[in-house]
C-alpha cells in the first residue's frame, strides 16, 4: 500500500529555506524534490541530510509547472501536497487538509491559510476569477482601499481576493495559493497536470479554473497555518520573475476569459498587462528589488 500523502517540493537555489520545508512535513508521508537545477548545493544538502527524501534532478531548470509534474508522475500518495520551498507548515496542515477533502468527496482541490511573517494573511491564498474590472481594480489600488474600507465596498471592489469571505471559516472559491495546494490523485487523472505554458506563476489558478470545470469543488480550508517567506527564490531571478508574472497573466486570460469578453476588453486587458510588466520589469534592471513567487 502506497502513501496518503505525497508532497511535492520543486526547489530552485533555496537551500537556506529547506530545512524548515521539510522538517515540518517529513512525518507527513512521502516526500519529494524536484530540484530545478540549482546552483546553491541543493542537491548534495539534500543527499546527505536528507536521505529519506526522493529527490528528483531534471538536469535543467523546467520551471514550476513542468517540475511539479515530474514529481506528480513521481508520486504514490492519495493526495499530493504542492508545497513551495520557503515555507513552514503548522503541525496541523497536512493532516487537517486531507480530513477535509475527505469529509468534502466533490472537494477536490484545498488550500489552508497561508500568512506572511508579520501574521498577516497573503491574500493569494483564496481568490476568485477575476474579471478585467477586478484586474483594475486591483492595479489602480482600488482594491487594496476597499479592503481597508472593509463591507459592501470590500465586497465590490476586492472581490478578486476574497476580501468579503471570512478568514477563519471555510469557504469555496475559484483558486487557491500554489504555495501549499492539496489535489486528490483523482483531479491529476481526470484533468492531467499543471499546464507546463505557465514556467512560473498563473499554473494553479490554471489547474483549479480546470478542476472547477470537471465539476470538482475547490475549497479555502483554514485547517491550519503555513508560514510563507514570499518570494524566498524568484527574488533570485530579477526580472525574467517579474516577466514571468505578466506573462502568465496573459496566458490565463487569453486561454480562458478572451472569447468571453471579446477583442474590445482584450485589448484593454493586453494594454494593462503591458503597462505593468514595464512599470515592473524596467525597476528591477535599474536597481534589483524582490519579486513574490516561488521557486522555479
Amino acid at each position: 500500500m502506497g502513501p496518503e500523502v505525497s508532497v511535492i517540493v520543486v526547489a530552485w537555489n533555496c537551500r537556506e529555506y529547506l530545512p524548515g520545508c521539510l522538517a515540518a512535513v517529513a512525518a507527513a508521508g512521502e516526500v519529494i524534490v524536484v530540484d530545478n537545477d540549482s546552483s546553491d548545493g541543493t542537491a548534495a544538502y539534500l543527499a546527505r541530510d536528507w536521505p529519506a527524501v526522493r529527490l528528483i534532478r531534471p538536469g535543467r531548470n523546467l520551471g514550476f509547472a513542468a517540475a511539479n509534474n515530474l514529481g506528480i508522475r513521481e508520486a504514490l500518495g492519495r493526495y499530493l501536497l504542492l508545497l513551495n520551498p520557503d515555507t513552514v507548515c503548522d503541525a496541523r496542515t497536512v493532516s487537517g487538509l486531507v480530513d477535509f477533502l475527505r469529509a468534502h468527496p466533490q472537494a477536490g482541490i484545498a488550500g489552508p491559510a497561508v500568512v506572511n511573517p508579520d501574521g498577516s494573511l497573503q491574500r493569494a491564498c483564496r481568490r476568485r476569477i477575476p474579471s478585467p474590472l477586478d484586474a483594475f481594480w486591483t492595479l489602480t489600488g482600488v482594491a487594496r482601499w476597499s479592503r481597508w474600507r472593509g463591507g459592501p465596498l470590500a465586497a465590490r471592489f476586492a472581490r478578486y481576493n476574497a476580501a468579503d469571505l471570512p478568514v477563519d471559516a471555510p469557504a469555496q472559491v475559484d483558486a487557491v495559493s500554489g504555495a501549499c495546494l492539496m489535489a486528490r490523485r483523482q483531479v491529476a487523472e481526470a484533468i492531467g497536470g499543471l499546464d507546463e505554458s505557465f514556467f512560473l506563476f498563473g499554473e494553479e489558478l490554471d489547474w483549479c479554473w480546470r478542476a472547477k470545470h470537471a465539476g470538482w469543488q475547490v475549497w479555502y480550508a483554514p485547517v491550519g497555518r503555513v508560514l510563507h517567506f514570499k518570494g524566498g527564490s524568484t527574488r533570485k531571478g530579477g526580472w525574467r520573475s517579474r516577466y514571468a508574472f505578466a506573462h502568465a497573466m496573459w496566458l490565463f486570460y487569453r486561454k480562458h476569459l478572451a472569447r468571453r469578453y471579446g477583442p474590445v476588453w482584450s485589448a484593454c486587458v493586453w494594454l494593462g498587462i503591458a503597462a505593468y510588466g514595464v512599470l515592473t520589469v524596467v525597476p528591477t534592471l535599474v536597481r534589483p528589488g524582490r519579486p513574490a513567487g516561488r521557486a522555479g
